[in-house]
């Protein structure tokens, strides 16, 4: 019996075979589209119905993993997958009932009266389809930071509003930009009108074989130069030895075909620094980076431990605890 826990929503199994489900979808409906109406119906009957109920309730359990997991984590992200998955499951009695009383005129109506949400044994439930639990976190439950990664082949990869600590000077406050860059969002010290003195975002990850240097990739927002000089941050594992990382100086006019026009289309700044590790035994790190200036939008950090891969997307998040 499917449900949230079926498939490993850590690995990327479940998102990519939910996924499959909405590009057959997809597929379906186009192909529904385009068929002559005398057609439609029964295409739909035994076509169009299944896969899109299917797609629907994979849709819908995808949905609650993740809303568990975030609950969980006290995140209040949780709340937009609870409604997700409450959508899905409306969605799917309207299917049955477009089904039941439109197909062909209702000459079918009943057939899909089979209670099919909500096993947990082979009987089917006798109250009918159970809507999957979610979990609702208010603001006064969520909790900010505190993200721990764990580096998997070989690299570590934070999303930047994942966290562990921040500082902000006053008035001042770290404000994530949802859907800003190509994965998450990005993240930034906010006002930009406001100085960045005394403000830090620091990332906390586990490494394996307690390595002597790591090579560690920031990805920011191609924030244009609207101060002389262009935008740094400080990074450091130990505050001692410091490196300061100059993001956008070359994007100017003078370089405007060969390094500005290309980061403001791309969206993206890369930039790559090898550090050298503070002695651990227990193989824990900090990341701390320091805005130098207003204006920096900081998108992910990959530390490289001998596994770095170049991807568009920059690398899938690493397994991580809370």
């Amino acid at each position: 019996m499917m449900n949230h826990k079926t498939y490993n929503l850590q690995s990327g199994e479940f998102l990519q075979v939910r996924d499959a489900y909405l590009a057959l979808e997809t597929r379906a409906l186009r192909q529904f589209m385009i068929l002559d109406k005398t057609y439609q119906d029964t295409y739909k009957q035994i076509i169009l119905h299944p896969v899109r109920a299917m797609a629907n309730l994979y849709d819908m359990y995808y949905a609650v993993a993740m809303n568990h997991k975030l609950a969980e984590e006290k995140d209040q992200k949780a709340n937009y997958w609870a409604d997700y998955a409450d959508e899905c499951f409306t969605r799917d009695a309207e299917y049955t009932k477009d089904y039941n009383l439109n197909i062909s005129g209702g000459k079918w109506n009943h057939m899909m009266d089979q209670t099919h949400i909500g096993y947990k044994s082979w009987d089917e439930p006798k109250e009918g389809n159970i809507k999957p639990t979610v979990y609702r976190i208010t603001p006064a439950e969520a909790k900010t930071g505190g993200y721990i990664f764990e580096e998997k082949n070989g690299v570590v990869t934070m999303e930047a509003e994942h966290f562990f600590d921040v500082k902000a000077p006053a008035n001042t406050k770290w404000t994530v930009i949802p859907d800003l860059g190509r994965t998450l969002s990005g993240i930034s010290l906010m006002p930009y009108t406001e100085k960045t003195n005394g403000s830090a975002i620091s990332y906390q990850f586990k490494l394996k074989n307690n390595p002597s240097t790591v090579k560690v990739h920031f990805f920011f927002d191609s924030t244009l130069p609207f101060k002389k000089g262009g935008h740094s941050v400080k990074a450091y594992f130990d505050k001692n030895d410091p490196k300061t990382i100059g993001i956008n100086q070359d994007l100017t006019w003078a370089n405007n075909y060969t390094k500005m026009y290309p980061a403001a289309a791309a969206r993206l700044v890369e930039k790559v620094e090898t550090f050298t590790l503070p002695p651990n035994k227990n193989s824990l790190q900090i990341l701390t980076v320091e805005p130098l200036d207003p204006g920096v939008v900081l998108y992910k950090i990959v530390i490289d431990n001998g596994g770095y891969e170049e991807t568009y997307l920059k690398m899938n998040e690493s397994p991580y605890k809370r």
